[in-house]
């Protein structure tokens, strides 16, 4: 999907919002079983939102899968200066795969020898904290459409681990024929893994726009329990400022469904967007609003960058009259 051209020069955004980071489960050897696509079977009708499932609604819909797995504990937003990095816990593995994406040799796109033909490249990258990523990409120099595949071997980036693979799609920006740059993109994959859960889903970012624009459609499978979780077309905008206080990000949920499989489906959407100053990992402000049956609603709101708190309304008449709990990030 492409987006309006952003005039604002971001060398490259990678978002962040609520899935998956992966830690690889390492070794093994012999022929690798092709990997089954995931299915949700889990309840499909709107959530009863209640004092005992509320917790558990709000932090499943923030991280888009079961609190405490490693595939859904959040991830990054950071831009491609080292100088401004802004760490936001969520989607650790559109970070990762994006850092290997940005990785990828293009220089053949401006050098090559042969011109307004499809060329392949291969080769491999290297996790900026361990293991390696080997890839395949195919492009045409003139339309700038690619697509290849990644095979992560222990791709180690911000603390996770990646193996397994993922294709991936989109176009190039070649309006500067020297330096070719990534426009959109959209990763597809079944089999990621931290040992403990399994990720199959898409990621399509466009990292042109102002703001970045990131939609995801994830199915996030507990292997011991073999329950399925689904974030189903969340839509975020991602937006980078200055304030009184320094470099931030603000990371805005526009829509999204979010599935528990004892629970049912509530809707997703961010209030006020949460903002993450540079070298915070967590949000200092911002909150967001899960709705169940009968208007029956959550709310997540982030406090600093240490805690947050959770209130609903488990009537439907708009007021929030139970809670608020506070609690901090770390145990979300």
């Amino acid at each position: 999907m492409l987006y309006e051209k952003s005039t604002l020069l971001i060398p490259y955004v990678v978002i962040a919002f609520g899935i998956i980071a992966i830690v690889g489960s390492g070794g093994g050897g012999g022929t690798t079983p092709t990997p089954t696509p995931i299915t949700y079977t889990g309840l499909t009708t709107q959530a009863d939102v209640t004092d005992n499932n509320a917790q558990t609604l709000a932090a499943g819909a923030f991280k888009s899968g079961r609190t405490g797995s490693a595939l859904s504990g959040t991830g990054a937003v950071e831009t491609g200066t080292d100088e401004n990095t802004i760490s936001f816990r969520t989607l650790k593995v559109t970070q990762a795969l994006e850092d290997a994406l940005l990785q990828v040799d293009l220089s053949s796109v401006s050098g090559g020898p042969i011109i307004g033909a499809t060329q392949s490249e291969s080769g491999s990258v290297s996790g900026p904290c361990g293991g390696t990523a080997s890839y395949t990409i195919q492009f045409d120099d003139q339309t700038g459409v690619f697509s290849g595949s990644f095979s992560f071997s222990n791709y180690c980036d911000g603390g996770v681990t990646i193996s397994g693979s993922a294709n991936f799609s989109g176009f190039l920006d070649l309006s500067d024929p020297n330096n070719p740059t990534f426009e959109t993109v959209t990763f597809t994959f079944t089999n990621l893994s931290d040992g403990s859960s399994t990720l199959d889903g898409t990621i399509e970012i466009d990292l042109s726009s102002s703001p970045i624009i990131v939609i995801f459609d994830t199915l996030l499978q507990d292997d011991s329990t073999e329950k399925v979780y689904w974030s189903q077309d969340y839509v975020m905008y991602v937006t980078e400022g200055v304030d009184g206080t320094g470099n931030y990000v603000d990371v805005e949920i526009i829509s999204g469904t979010y599935y528990d499989p004892d629970y049912g489906y509530v809707t997703v959407e961010t209030t006020t967007a949460f903002r993450v100053y540079e070298n915070n990992e967590w949000p200092s402000s911002g909150v967001m609003v899960v709705t169940g049956n009968n208007n029956k609603k959550v709310r997540l709101s982030a406090i600093d960058e240490t805690q947050w708190q959770i209130d609903a309304d488990l009537d439907g008449n708009g007021s929030y009259e139970w809670g608020p709990e506070v609690k901090n990030w770390t145990d979300l």
